[in-house]
């Protein structure tokens, strides 16, 4: 294999690590965000029930 093949394959392997890294900071940050949705939803469901409870008592 030549010189000049291993150099372009080197920055195609640079390249794609840079790739991954980025992606799984998206994909951790999502998940984040995610978490806090359901935990929003979670408290808002058990909101809307105390409010029903209160409003049929």
């Amino acid at each position: 294999m030549s010189d000049a093949r291993i150099i372009e394959l080197e920055i195609k392997l640079a390249y794609l690590e840079d790739l991954t890294q980025t992606l799984n900071e998206i994909v951790t940050n999502q998940q984040r965000q995610i978490d806090r949705l359901e935990n929003s939803l979670k408290m808002l469901h058990e909101n809307q029930q105390t409010l029903a409870a209160n409003i049929h008592s």
